[in-house]
């Protein structure tokens, strides 16, 4: 997967939007916390490690 120019990932996706009702709901007040923004950020840095990584050839 290309970041910028190719296909977007829909783990990767699925995962900034949780970020961003997470975030969201912290903003307006709905939870006292922003729970699990370390984790969720956590997750999507490996998960663009993971995508950045080499390749084997099949």
């Amino acid at each position: 997967m290309e970041l910028v120019t190719g296909p977007m990932d829909l783990i990767l996706i699925a995962l900034l939007g949780l970020l961003l009702a997470t975030l969201l709901a912290f903003f307006l007040g709905v939870i006292p916390y922003p729970y699990g923004l370390i984790v969720l950020a956590a997750l999507i840095a490996a998960r663009i490690l993971y995508l950045r990584g080499p390749r084997k050839p099949r």
